[in-house]
């Protein structure tokens, strides 16, 4: 039973058998309840809360007449009517009702003497609008006398039903007869719903797909019998009822009469508008998603059977299985089409890029046999194709590339995967052609694809951009050594004034007889501390004419910076002030300290170049303890290093210039006054040196290189000795052969070496040396200059006598730097070298400790 829609009105009454009123069902309930008391022969009631009956529908006295022995009214406490126990237990099931419990129990009630039958009851409680129970529903079955007539009932409908279901088990096989020639989805859906309305006799029937709102259902083509309206369109189903949810959790949604349903009472017009009374919607799902229905229309209400049911499921889950299986066909034929499409099109594509490719493409086996190679060969090569179809590859391989390539393909085979390696093949022209391959295994296993590109062009252009980068390279160094002549002749001039003075003044003070021997000791200690310096300076522009190999040494970086003041100075001007402050507690750093003085020097020129007008340059160093984040923002490993830094106050860079500045051959300066070399290679030497270099600059603000070099745990380098004149007469006899072409230093180095107590051979050039070491003579000793006229150099001289003297020691004599001698491999362990200009006594000792056998190299 269901109440009013309208839960406002008041409740009608009907008399009681005291003569009071009681509560009544709504009047639309009552029409519904007079519906179901006259179709249904089980006994109903209904009570209120009080137990007292409000509705009784004819079978229920009667039954109750018939076991019981008495007839209800409307009115009566429903239990009250029971005797004893039966009493109660009526009671405590209407009890459970009122409580808004439904249930169904099987109980034996009545009176003895007529019977005891068994009654299977069924309790539903009654709601009010607001949700309250206001009485309970109670039907009633006769197990005992219902059996006999229920098996015969169910025999007559399972009869009928047979019939029908095999009737509409015919229909469907000729339908899927039908639909095996269909292949237009629209098509199949029209079959499936022209025999669904034309078998059943219903008005409307059709197949629609769901929008993306899962509420609107659109119809492209449905079936509709003579007179019925069309469906085909659009339809918001929330139009037409309460349903929808329904839909979406995959049940069928069956209306035997649109205007009583509560689920589509209230929305009458959509389907009075399509001229209908009944319905029924299956749900189409793909992967749980409600995405098409199949709907039934009739015209009339309509008890829908369970075969009629069955037969619209079975033909809705037929046009969706053939629906799908056509759309699926329809891609998979779209697909296949536009698969071979593209693959035509990448065939062209790559057949286009075969045919056009400047790589050199190729196919073969590993045995070297080529299956297919692109027209670049031809265009490469000079070759034409015949003849490179008829040439094994490894024939037009350079001869020393052969072993390598062949190699090459058993890697390529066993381990199966991709290798790269150049090799030369002759152009017809005879020349070689470089060609860089990159090599794979086939999908197959049974060959290897690969790519070549000629790089010939481009090794070559690198070979000659390096000649030009070192010519280049020598020439900035020239350039700096420009520079530096200024600076560098003034402090010449200066330091043989001090030597030509004290020797003058000591020769006047001969003359005189005035030269006391503390005024001869203040003379000489001038010129030779002139001529020390002297040496330095050349010492220093040796170094940095020669692109050498790094030496890296622990060295004392306040030290050098403190010994480069004077000479920076002279270089950048008395306009720029120079400060070198010392850094107490500063680390040993592992670098090569000629490189370092060269870097500072090429620096301060720079910060010079960018103060034309003066201003300060502060070369500073300083200790960092650098972690691994730190570390890595400044392209270092994380560890301790020791940063020279060279700081000014001109012009600065904008952020454009300084991220280039470390650029080979970037400059701003004007053509003819830079290279674009210098900061180049000052960031080379931090690089190499195992460090890193940076620069901090702003316009306007001036600029700051900072050079990073690890730190040495080691002692610092140690303190040149102080020099030791004291060198005299030595008891040891033997014979020494000095070749060397300049008179006066000849004269000079054969005094000291006779005075250690050796005999002492002359010779002025190459060849005559040789003559006497090729003769009998003893020779002990050969000091020999590397610089040598007349077409034979010490070295080649001493590479002569070398077979005949093979212990024969030797201490050269050069004006070269030390690096440019070690750095060509002159020298043996036999061998030690001294370079230009030096102290006599260093001599005195290098020539007698050659003598004594203790020869080794100077570092």
């Amino acid at each position: 039973m269901a109440e009013s829609a309208d839960s406002d009105s008041e409740p009608s009454r009907a008399t009681r058998a005291d003569g009071e009123s009681c509560r009544l069902m709504q009047p639309n309930d009552l029409d519904l309840w007079q519906l179901v008391g006259q179709l249904d022969p089980e006994p109903i009631c209904v009570f209120e809360t009080d137990c007292r009956l409000i509705a009784f529908n004819r079978a229920h006295d009667d039954e109750f007449f018939r076991v019981n022995g008495f007839r209800s009214r409307i009115g009566d406490v429903f239990p009250d009517l029971f005797a004893g126990a039966q009493a109660g237990l009526m009671r405590s099931l209407m009890t459970r009702a009122l409580g808004g419990e439904s249930f169904t129990v099987v109980e034996a009630f009545g009176k003895p003497e007529r019977g005891v039958p068994q009654w299977e009851i069924s309790y539903t409680p009654l709601r009010d609008a607001a949700g309250a129970v206001f009485g309970a529903f109670h039907r009633a079955r006769d197990l005992t006398a219902h059996t006999l007539r229920s098996r015969m009932l169910l025999s007559l409908v399972d009869a009928r039903r047979g019939v029908e279901d095999a009737d509409l088990r015919h229909v469907v096989g000729q339908l899927d007869d039908r639909l095996r020639d269909l292949d237009d989805p629209d098509t199949i859906a029209a079959l499936c719903a022209r025999v669904v309305g034309e078998t059943l006799d219903v008005a409307i029937t059709g197949f629609g797909t769901m929008l993306a709102d899962d509420e609107t259902l659109e119809v492209t083509r449905g079936w509709s019998a003579p007179g019925a309206a069309s469906v085909v369109g659009r339809h918001r189903l929330t139009a037409y009822g309460d349903f929808v949810d329904l839909l979406r959790r995959g049940h069928d949604f069956v209306v035997g009469d649109i205007e009583r349903d509560p689920r589509t009472a209230d929305t009458p017009a959509g389907w009075r508008a399509l001229g209908v009374r009944s319905a029924v919607n299956v749900p189409v799902l793909e992967g749980g998603r409600y995405v098409a229905m199949f709907f039934v229309l009739c015209q009339r209400v309509r008890h829908w059977t369970p075969s009629e049911l069955g037969f619209i499921r079975n033909v809705a889950e037929r046009a969706r299985l053939n629906i799908e299986r056509r759309r699926a066909e329809l891609d998979l034929r779209r697909f296949a089409a536009s698969l071979e499409h593209q693959v035509d099109d990448r065939t062209r594509e790559r057949d286009r890029l075969w045919d056009t490719s400047v790589d050199l493409l190729v196919h073969g086996d590993f045995k070297g046999t080529i299956f297919r190679r692109s027209p670049s060969w031809s265009r490469t090569l000079g070759h034409d194709p015949a003849f490179l179809e008829a040439t094994p590859y490894l024939e037009l391989v350079h001869p020393d590339d052969v072993e390598g390539v062949i190699a090459n393909m058993r890697v390529l085979r066993r381990e199966g995967r991709a290798t790269r390696r150049s090799t030369r093949l002759r152009h017809i022209d005879g020349s070689w052609r470089t060609i860089d391959w990159s090599l794979s295994p086939s999908p197959e296993g049974d060959g290897f694809n690969a790519v070549g590109r000629d790089v010939t062009a481009g090794l070559e252009a690198e070979a000659s951009r390096h000649h030009l980068e070192e010519q280049l390279r020598q020439s900035q160094k020239m350039e700096a050594v420009g520079q530096l002549t200024g600076g560098l002749a003034h402090d010449f001039n200066n330091l043989l004034a001090g030597i030509m003075g004290a020797l003058e003044l000591m020769q006047r003070r001969i003359a005189l007889d005035q030269l006391t021997a503390e005024t001869q000791a203040r003379y000489i200690a001038t010129a030779r501390g002139a001529a020390t310096r002297a040496a330095s300076l050349t010492h220093r522009l040796l170094a940095f004419s020669r692109r050498q190999p790094l030496d890296p040494r622990p060295i004392d970086v306040d030290a050098r910076i403190a010994d480069m003041r004077e000479l920076v100075q002279r270089t950048v001007g008395p306009t720029i002030e120079v400060a070198t402050p010392a850094t107490p507690g500063l680390w040993t750093a592992l670098l090569d300290g000629h490189q370092l003085e060269n870097a500072i020097l090429n620096l301060c020129i720079n910060s010079r170049d960018a103060m034309p007008g003066g201003g300060h340059i502060t070369i500073a160093a300083a200790n960092h303890e650098l972690d691994e984040r730190t570390a890595r923002a400044c392209g270092l490993s994380a560890g301790e290093y020791v940063s020279v830094s060279v700081a000014d106050t001109g012009a600065g860079m904008s952020d454009d210039i300084r991220t280039r500045a470390f650029e080979p051959f970037f400059t701003t300066k004007p053509m003819g006054q830079g290279t674009g070399l210098g900061l180049s290679m000052v960031y080379g030497f931090a690089r190499q040196s195992g460090g890193q270099a940076r620069i901090e600059s702003r316009p306007g603000g001036g600029t700051t290189v900072a050079l990073y070099f690890p730190r040495h745990a080691g002692p610092g380098e140690a303190p040149d000795a102080p020099a030791d004149s004291s060198y005299g007469a030595n008891e040891r006899a033997g014979m020494a052969l000095l070749v060397e072409d300049e008179p006066s230093i000849r004269m000079l180095m054969a005094e000291v070496l006779r005075e250690q107590g050796l005999e002492v051979r002359e010779a002025d050039h190459g060849a005559a040396g040789l003559r006497i070491l090729q003769s009998d003579v003893v020779i002990d000793l050969v000091v020999t200059d590397i610089g040598l006229p007349g077409g034979m150099n010490g070295r080649q001289m001493i590479e002569a006598a070398r077979p005949s003297r093979p212990h024969l020691k030797v201490l050269y004599v050069t004006g070269y730097a030390e690096s440019a001698v070690v750095g060509e491999g002159l020298l043996t362990p036999h061998d030690q070298l001294l370079t230009k200009p030096f102290a006599l006594d260093a001599f005195a000792d290098d020539g007698a400790l050659g003598v004594a056998g203790d020869v080794e190299h100077l570092q």
